[in-house]
């Protein structure tokens, strides 16, 4: 901890100095382009960002609806953004959705993005990521096995109707492939 009474900043960069006045609206706006720079940040990100760095609720408002303007904050280019990259990388729809309320997307804005991106491709994703986890360790029984690839599909965001599907699927191809 400091002892000289100075906080910390947005991301650990050290102490941040005050705004001039909490109420400034430029020095907020500057401030926001400053946040922005780093990553693409949600209306309400950035609205609490700002707020971080001491600038009042209705000045925040302002500097927010300022960079939405000019096209510097779009919630809903973000969530599809980072929807589509989570679907690359395997993620199920709650795990994306948790993801982008936590970054402060709206849930019209989550189900729309999710609805017009992921149209029925969950299942195949579920299956795509437990393949190689169903396949990993040959020696082990059955349920261990179900319960092993249930569970890390289940932090992976998917729902137990699909798990379940997914996990059948892959039990009926094991018998297929028996001899």
């Amino acid at each position: 901890m400091r002892g000289d009474g100075g906080g910390s900043s947005f991301r650990g960069r050290g102490p941040s100095p005050p705004p001039v006045r909490p109420d400034d609206v430029e020095a907020a706006e500057a401030a926001a382009v400053r946040i922005l720079r780093s990553a693409a940040q949600s209306a309400a990100a950035l609205q609490r960002g700002l707020i971080r760095h001491g600038f009042d609720d209705a000045t925040s408002g302002r500097a927010v609806a300022a960079m939405a303007g000019r096209g510097y904050v779009n919630d809903a280019a973000l969530a599809e953004s980072v929807t589509r990259r989570r679907i690359r990388n395997g993620y199920g729809t709650a795990r994306i959705a948790a993801d982008l309320r936590g970054r402060g997307v709206d849930d019209t804005t989550i189900t729309e993005t999710i609805d017009a991106v992921d149209a029925a491709g969950e299942e195949e994703r579920a299956l795509a990521v437990a393949v190689p986890l169903w396949h990993t360790r040959g020696d082990e029984d059955a349920r261990h096995r179900r319960g092993r690839v249930g569970a890390a599909l289940q932090r992976r965001g998917y729902s137990f109707a699909v798990i379940s599907s997914a996990i059948r699927r892959l039990e009926e191809e094991t018998v297929d492939d028996a001899p």
